[in-house]
């Protein structure tokens, strides 16, 4: 699989998002795209899987233009998991995750449907979820439900808009592993958006890092993830030590005073009637 992305841009009205973006990215391997927010990568991978057309610029899947896909040959090549659902599913999990079939589905299920779910249900550890009702679910077990519905339309390309935001520690670094080693093992090709520098750093086999709607720099997690980088792009400063062979990041709180959010000196209440507390 691969995907050709040709000096790409998007706006929405007359402010750019997206600008003069090429990337090439090609065979099965596990991508992270870094950035802080409002750097346009959700509008990117969106522009991967006709959720958004580019203002200019192309994308290529496999040589052909995404706007020449079909929806349903589309959700066979692209798979792709929101940041957040607002779906409402009056089902149960299993039948939420079965929606992610329709692509290889003429008009029902089948029982090698319904297996291929139960076999993504074991992968998740969420088997015990399998007959609760969607509605039920706390946001964590939520994110965990679209992340098995993605995985059952069997994409090569699978895309991901912070998958693990809800996530606690431990089952951030389970998800992050099983989409490397489903990388691997399948041979698909996955690209997260993600937050968590570390996580990304210990993971990955390659890292987009973008700034201000451009991709600033791409490579392995060393070759991206120095200090000059973070510091440019983040504005922080960093020291980087390598641990299992991997680079983690370091940050140090250099941010002025005058630059943070909240001014812990102001105790005057601007509120009334909110029972604002004085130290």
């Amino acid at each position: 699989m691969r995907i050709e992305i040709k000096d790409l841009g998007f706006g929405y009205s007359d402010i750019p998002v997206l600008k003069n973006i090429n990337l090439d990215l090609n065979n099965p391997q596990f991508i992270s795209i870094l950035g802080p927010n409002g750097v346009g990568k959700s509008t990117l991978i969106h522009c991967l899987n006709k959720i958004l057309s580019p203002s200019s610029g192309t994308v290529l899947v496999d040589g052909k233009e995404v706007s020449e896909y079909t929806l349903k040959d589309m959700a066979k090549k692209i798979g792709y998991v929101p940041y957040t659902s607002g779906d409402s599913f009056p089902l149960s999990v299993i039948d939420t995750v079965l929606m992610g079939r329709h692509p290889h589905s003429n008009r029902r299920s089948n029982e090698a449907d319904l297996e291929k779910v139960y076999e993504i249900l074991r992968k998740l550890k969420m088997t015990h979820l399998a007959l609760r009702s969607f509605d039920e679910l706390s946001a964590g077990q939520h994110q965990k439900v679209m992340l098995a519905r993605g995985l059952a339309q069997e994409p090569e390309i699978l895309l991901l808009d912070e998958p693990t935001s809800n996530l606690d520690i431990r089952h951030q670094m389970d998800v992050t592993r099983m989409l490397r080693n489903l990388s691997h093992t399948q041979g698909i090709m996955v690209i997260m958006i993600s937050h968590d520098i570390n996580i990304a750093a210990r993971y990955s086999d390659s890292i987009i890092l973008m700034k201000d709607g451009t991709v600033f720099d791409v490579g392995t997690p060393e070759e991206v993830l120095t200090e000059g980088n973070i510091m440019e792009v983040y504005g922080v400063e960093s020291r980087i030590i390598t641990e299992d062979g991997h680079p983690h990041i370091i940050l140090k709180d250099n941010i002025p005073d005058e630059e943070t959010l909240w001014d812990p000196s102001e105790s005057s209440c601007t509120m009334p009637n909110t029972g604002c507390l004085k130290g």
